[in-house]
């Protein structure tokens, strides 16, 4: 799991609940995640607009993901 290391990590859920991620040890083992600089998408609107490859689905999810990420990413200096 530490060559998924990075200054944050994002994990939307595709075919399972959020908490079952969430409490995953894998998830757990992450060190970003671990460090608090995980961020889990746990709406499900979010996820599918980021996975719609679109300019609007991207600004959607990114308009509702953007402060999780900066919180996330403020912790990592």
């Amino acid at each position: 799991m530490n060559l998924l290391d990075a200054d944050v990590t994002v994990m939307q859920a595709i075919s399972k609940d959020t908490s079952e991620i969430a409490d995953d040890p894998l998830w757990q083992a992450v060190p970003s995640v671990a460090a608090g600089r995980g961020v889990l998408l746990s709406d499900r609107d979010v996820s599918q607009a980021f996975s719609s490859a679109s300019v609007d689905g991207w600004r959607y999810a990114l308009d509702r993901t953007v402060g999780a990420l900066a919180d996330a990413a403020a912790k990592a200096r």
